[in-house]
């Protein structure tokens, strides 16, 4: 095909959800149109876009595959009648394979393909990658190896190989994935040209670490892709199979690639926006090309994606960068003479920004996606109800944010003055409900005394707060940070109730940063600081009995989360915190806490993943569990 004077490219970062079909088929129509307004020949979308990502065991669904199936299909009909026929629009989705008369896994419903095949390269036979990432084979999974002597299907330009007969009727190790139909579910990526799927690529290596669980629902493709587009070489992956050393990616060296787009579904966690591009320029260099990344934005459950997508070249030179936590839409065009422009270069956040407005962000998707227009909080005037209202009103705005001060008789005056403030300050609603006729009613019936005393206020203003999210429709917010869930410092059914904890992911120390940051961000922005500067400063408090400070049953914050950075996320043992430099005492202490507090995190509510490793899918441990260093 001669090559054209450029190749325009349309990235289109956009927010999807789970399970809704119809509106991610929508944003997809949305961004098709922009791409053919403003002269792209070619639209890129993020990971599992019809679906939404991460879909976990909907992919075993037959349903949900056969609704996944069908909306492609009248998608690219839609596309074609509305007349971006002539676009090349690459989305995700869950395919099906099955093992056909020959043994391939075959695409579904796939249709014919337009003149012009694409080229595949089929992964060598044998290959052994060397990985920068745990792999399927390293968990203890097999993969399914790729036979000596391909044949090629002439409509889709994928390579098939001789078939057993045999139909699974059960998923194992080696056949992951499978159905009772003998289906196999695929994470796939799809063009979409002249009103049918043109091209398809199942994507190879299936991450089997931290939150992901795609070894276990998904089947792996074999083939790699490169089409021509207006004699434009263009090379395909998803997401973990660039992450992988001579992986797929890098098996394009020899490919004369002309650029190599990835779609993403990679969620936020510290610092790992400098780790993709690190990888994109190391992949742009092993090709020869510019790397295009396209990922996902928006919350789903306990994960942020947080966009930012990019096309970097193999010198290192960032060609064009999307924002980050918001959708987003640009046009980089690449040129003959390999030259590239683009209009949109996004600044930069620093990392209290970005942590901040993830836990935002995945507070207010969230809210979106399960229905939820309000929420409701205990405001006790300590930093973390301070720091998780003023997210609350920045994703659904102060008058959607109830904030309930439930003093009791160790209630400081200064502390529901700072609760008021605060709300005052966000635009809340407030109101005051004490809790001691509440509790002296307990009390004259069960005489409690001690930690069974403090825990009974706390739980009684569990009940506050959610007898307000029943009376009026709201969503429960729990306040607590990573070094109390850590510790296990937290009331069960008191101050841990709710349906999502958006700063239990971040460590106290951090909680006093990100309060400060968005202090001076309102400054900057000429607005009010949400927070009282005295809840920043006072000495951190659960006020359940006279004179009580945190430091009564923990370390310090700045020893304690020195301790649990290095014991949680370093994963370091007894005898290497020793090593570390900190003392016997406090490492001892931390880490009876730490162990002992499963039981609690496990029923803790749902919250944002920011850090390289959070409590829940992050860290599987066991609550019954005698081992102790």
């Amino acid at each position: 095909m001669t090559q054209t004077a450029q190749l325009p490219i349309a990235m289109a970062q956009i927010n999807t959800s789970v399970g809704d079909i119809q509106s991610n088929c929508e944003k997809i129509m949305h961004g098709a149109q922009r791409a053919y307004e403003q002269g792209a020949r070619v639209v890129v979308f993020p990971e599992m876009t019809i679906t939404g990502y991460p879909i976990e065991d909907l992919a075993l669904r037959a349903t949900f595959r056969r609704a996944s199936d069908n909306a492609v299909n009248a998608l690219a009909k839609r596309l074609e009648e509305s007349g971006y026929g002539d676009l090349y629009v690459v989305i995700g989705t869950v395919g099906s394979v099955h093992k056909g008369e020959r043994g391939a896994y075959k695409l579904v419903g796939t249709s014919a393909s337009p003149t012009g095949e694409p080229t595949t390269i089929a992964r060598p036979t044998g290959t052994s990658p060397t990985n920068v990432r745990p792999t399927n084979a390293q968990s203890g999974a097999s993969q399914p190896t790729e036979p000596s002597e391909p044949a090629t299907n002439a409509q889709s330009g994928a390579t098939e190989t001789a078939d057993t007969g045999k139909h699974p009727t059960s998923t194992s190790p080696a056949e992951p994935g499978a159905s009772p139909t003998g289906e196999h579910p695929t994470n796939s990526l799809l063009v979409l040209h002249k009103g049918r799927v043109a091209y398809s690529y199942d994507k190879q290596f299936l991450p089997n670490y931290g939150v992901f669980d795609e070894f276990r629902i998904f089947t792996p493709g074999h083939n790699n892709l490169v089409i021509d587009i207006d004699g434009y070489r263009a090379g395909f992956a998803i997401c973990e199979d660039i992450w992988q050393d001579n992986g797929p990616a890098s098996q394009l060296k020899d490919a004369r690639l002309d650029v190599l787009i990835t779609i993403n579904g990679s969620p936020f966690e510290e610092n790992k926006d400098y780790t993709r591009y690190d990888l994109c320029v190391q992949r742009a260099r092993e090709v020869h090309a510019p790397v295009m990344y396209v990922n996902q934005v928006g919350g789903q459950d306990d994960l942020v994606f947080d966009g930012g997508s990019f096309v970097v070249n193999e010198s290192g030179e960032v060609l064009a960068r999307l924002q980050q936590f918001d959708e987003d839409f640009a046009v980089w065009t690449l040129r003959a003479d390999g030259s590239s422009s683009c209009d949109s270069m996004a600044e930069q956040m620093d990392s209290d920004e970005k942590m901040y407005r993830a836990c935002v962000l995945g507070l207010r998707d969230y809210m979106r996606k399960t229905g939820f227009s309000g929420v409701v909080l205990g405001l006790s005037g300590g930093i973390d109800s301070a720091l998780v209202a003023a997210m609350a009103a920045d994703a659904c705005g102060g008058e959607n944010v109830w904030g309930i001060s439930m003093p009791s008789m160790y209630s400081s005056d200064g502390s529901k003055d700072d609760a008021a403030v605060l709300a005052e300050n966000i635009g809340a609603h407030y109101e005051t409900q004490p809790i001691e006729p509440l509790f002296d009613a307990y009390q004259q019936q069960l005489h409690l005394d001690g930690v069974a005393q403090e825990n009974l206020q706390a739980r009684l203003r569990g009940v506050i707060v959610m007898a307000y999210s029943n009376a009026h429709g709201l969503l429960a917010l729990a306040t607590g940070n990573k070094s109390e869930c850590a510790c296990g410092y937290s009331t069960i059914y008191g101050d841990a109730v709710g349906g999502y904890a958006p700063i239990k992911d971040v460590l106290k120390t951090r909680v006093w940063q990100l309060s400060r940051w968005r202090n001076a961000w309102a400054l900057q922005h000429g607005e009010v600081p949400p927070i009282p500067e005295n809840s920043i400063i006072k000495p951190p408090s659960a006020e359940l009995r006279p004179g009580q400070k945190d430091s009564d049953s923990l370390p310090e914050y700045e020893l304690l989360d020195a301790v649990l950075e290095a014991y949680i996320e370093k994963a370091h043992g007894r005898a290497d915190l020793l090593a570390d430099g900190f003392d016997e005492k406090t490492v001892d202490t931390v880490m009876r806490l730490v162990d002992r507090a499963e039981w609690k995190r496990r029923q803790y509510p749902l919250g944002p993943k920011v850090t390289a490793l959070a409590f829940g899918r992050d860290r599987r441990l066991p609550v019954t569990s005698a081992f102790r260093e």
